[in-house]
């Protein structure tokens, strides 16, 4: 899983890695394991996250394609999307509008006398016109952000959030099965969410299947700890350098 999901080497890979060692796993046998793992285990954390993100007011998200073959009802050659939401703040909502209002307001009034002022002075069916017709008509949407605090400047950090996978995704290319894409989508929900609360994914993975198979699955506060809990974690768990940390989770 760690390999896979954080280190985006495909099974295919790790298959022949074993066998220079003298070691008969197939490839078919890690897919296995990784689906029964996410899906029998990691799946109770994952449905506890997606709860806490559906209770928020705003949320953060992205998508990217996947191609998932044997998918009822879809050709191979449909696409199928992995979605990213997550939450992270540093400053309060009020902080953010207060300094937004301060610096990014002048900015804004600023840009759009400009874009009025060249509208006027450039050809409309020039590049630079459609630019500045674009901007004006998406006016309302681009200055969105300073309604609320809560809302996201720009897209990036999602963008950047969702990048592990996009670069596993290269290198594994497609997901086989329904059932292997949502083990994916789970797993890179845990290692993702691990990293963004700076910790060691493997040590994490390896702490929740020691936990796991030794709580009741249907009692929330087992399962928060198990989260949230992050004074109880053995060392070995925490803590990732500052510049590894990442954002999460994905859905």
């Amino acid at each position: 899983m760690h390999r896979k999901y954080s280190e985006a080497i495909p099974l295919y890979r790790q298959e022949k890695e074993y066998q220079n060692f003298g070691i008969n796993l197939s490839r078919q046998n890690l897919a296995n394991w990784i689906m029964y793992g996410a899906n029998t285990w990691l799946k109770h954390l994952y449905n506890r996250m997606h709860g806490y993100l559906l209770k928020e007011l705003i949320l953060h998200a992205d998508e990217t394609t996947m191609q998932v073959l044997n998918e009822e009802g879809k050709k191979p050659t449909s696409k199928s999307y992995m979605w990213l939401e997550y939450r992270k703040e540093k400053l309060t909502p009020e902080e953010i509008y207060k300094k937004r209002l301060e610096k990014t307001k002048p900015v804004l009034q600023n840009f759009l006398l400009w874009l009025k002022t060249k509208e006027k002075q450039v050809l409309p069916k020039s590049n630079l016109g459609k630019s500045i017709n674009y901007c004006l008509n998406q006016w309302d949407k681009l200055i969105a952000f300073m309604l609320d605090g809560r809302i996201e400047i720009s897209n990036n950090r999602a963008e950047r959030a969702i990048k592990p996978f996009i670069i596993g995704r290269k290198n594994f290319l497609f997901s086989k099965s329904p059932k292997g894409a949502q083990a994916s989508a789970i797993t890179y929900s845990i290692i993702e969410t691990a990293k963004a609360n700076n910790l060691n994914p493997f040590y994490y993975l390896t702490y929740l299947f020691e936990k796991l198979p030794n709580i009741d699955l249907d009692d929330m506060e087992e399962l928060d700890q198990l989260l949230l809990g992050q004074n109880q974690y053995p060392k070995t768990v925490k803590f990732l350098t500052k510049n590894s940390i990442q954002y999460g989770p994905y859905f």
